[in-house]
């Protein structure tokens, strides 16, 4: 019993062989047939060379734009953290441009008493007398 299942499983690998090498032949026919009508229509030949080239070019060019694409962000980016930082700086002159009031404000308060005094007691205070 056990023998007849051993040649069975060797004629099925005969077989699977077999069918495996007219598959390649069957494989290499059609791959010659089509060679063979490429040769006869020019014109077919050169399609299939545009078609491989604008492949060609296109994959190049999305490489090229993916490469602008990243320098493109990579400088919008830079822009951005300049935004950024001159955002800030015009904040800290409000600030500054704030406090340069209240300091002029408190000057001119501080003159007006100044003479206030000066002309309550006639005379000129810390100055000539």
């Amino acid at each position: 019993d056990t023998v007849h299942v051993g040649i069975m499983i060797r004629a099925s690998i005969k077989h699977a062989r077999n069918a495996g090498t007219r598959l390649k032949d069957a494989g290499t026919r059609w791959k010659d047939a089509a060679n063979d009508f490429l040769k006869a229509n020019p014109a077919a030949m050169h399609l299939i060379a545009m078609a491989q080239g604008a492949y060609l070019y296109d994959t190049v060019h999305v490489r090229m734009r993916r490469r602008d694409i990243y320098q493109e962000n990579k400088e919008l980016s830079q822009k951005l953290d300049v935004y950024e930082k001159n955002k800030e700086l015009r904040q800290k002159l409000v600030q500054i441009q704030h406090e340069a009031l209240k300091l002029l404000k408190e000057k001119m308060e501080l003159e007006e008493k100044y003479e206030e005094l000066r002309n309550e007691k006639g005379e000129h205070i810390g100055g000539e007398k």
